[in-house]
């Protein structure tokens, strides 16, 4: 692994020296992220640089950026396809890079600070006494961040190439650079890789630990189930979050058992969701997105809701977010369809 200069002014010392190309190839070791590209704003200079760095095992796992595509479908199968965009609208993409972003800082209005962060999403804290704006994102496979320090004429973008793996990596590196530039004393940095392990492995004990988290006063010999499962199988819907639909399978954990699985394809994120029994007419939902599975996975308190006449009329989901601060986001009635 190398970090190699992208870009890099004419004047000043280069933040990307050898003790910070050190740093980066420990910290994307052991967080197994493949490779991160970063800029750096420092007043009137700007640096870019990014990762090359391929492995054995990435390119038998295909992370080289290469895949087989074996699942892609043909390029046009008829005259029809072939138009461009609909209404003869031609369809235009932008892909952002560091290099972008970090010459986007520089446009940010001088004055009105926290009127114009605000509007664009930023988030306002203070960092040793200095007023620091941070922007996070990201997707499946990937991570984003950004952190700006206007007072300072400091800022630093990142993009890694895992979802918060790579945030982690961002951190710490970028934190390694901010302390550098203000003058923080070693004895006073935080432990920023500590922080982000405790974070990410918290994820992973919660998500294991899901039933005692959310059922925590469950009775000690469990009620059973008012009805069969495979009576609760079928359709439900709520306006908001639309149809989910449950199919019974074998749960494969537990040899014997059943569960109700569900594949939401239609939401905002792909999800694949596993209702697990707990006691009564309650279950616990197990959320998993495809891309990311290890990582990206939150649950749920399940409660369905019956007629007089003994049958299902509704699931009741007590969703909450749990990626990041916990948020409540309201329990969710999906109405029986069938």
């Amino acid at each position: 692994m190398t970090l190699k200069i992208v870009e890099g002014a004419s004047s000043g010392e280069n933040p990307f020296n050898d003790e910070f190309e050190k740093l980066t190839k420990q910290t994307l070791d052991e967080c197994k992220v493949p490779g991160i590209s970063i800029g750096i704003i420092d007043d009137d200079q700007t640096y870019t640089a990014a990762t090359s760095h391929l492995t054995l095992e990435d390119a038998i796992s295909h992370r080289t950026g290469m895949p087989r595509h074996d699942k892609a479908s043909s390029r046009f199968l008829s005259a029809e396809d072939s138009v461009d965009g609909e209404g003869n609208e031609k369809k235009k993409k932008r892909y952002a890079t560091v290099k972008d972003v970090t010459r986007n800082l520089r446009n940010l209005p001088k004055n009105g600070k926290d009127v114009s962060m605000y509007s664009l999403g930023w988030s306002r804290t203070l960092y040793h006494g200095r007023a620091m704006y941070t922007h996070g994102g990201g997707m499946h496979a990937f991570g984003r961040s950004v952190m700006w320090f206007p007072d300072e004429k400091f800022g630093v973008v990142g993009f890694g190439n895992t979802a918060f793996t790579a945030d982690a990596v961002e951190y710490v590196l970028f934190y390694k650079l901010i302390d550098d530039k203000i003058g923080i004393a070693p004895e006073e940095r935080n432990d920023v890789t500590g922080e982000c392990e405790k974070v990410i492995k918290g994820f992973k004990e919660d998500y294991k630990n899901a039933v005692d988290i959310v059922y925590h006063k469950r009775p000690d010999h469990p009620l059973a189930s008012p009805v069969d499962i495979k009576d609760l199988a079928g359709k439900y819907y709520d306006p908001g979050y639309e149809t989910i639909e449950l199919r019974v399978e074998p749960d494969p954990h537990n040899v014997g058992k059943e569960i109700l699985v569900a594949d939401r394809e239609d939401t905002s994120w792909k999800i694949k969701s596993n209702l697990q029994h707990v006691s009564g007419a309650y279950w616990i939902m197990h959320m998993c997105q495809g891309g990311n599975p290890l990582l990206h996975r939150e649950f749920a308190q399940n409660e369905f809701r019956f007629g007089l006449d003994g049958k299902p009329t509704a699931l009741e989901v007590d969703f909450v977010s749990r990626l990041g601060a916990e948020q409540q986001e309201g329990k969710v009635v999906f109405i029986r369809m069938d």
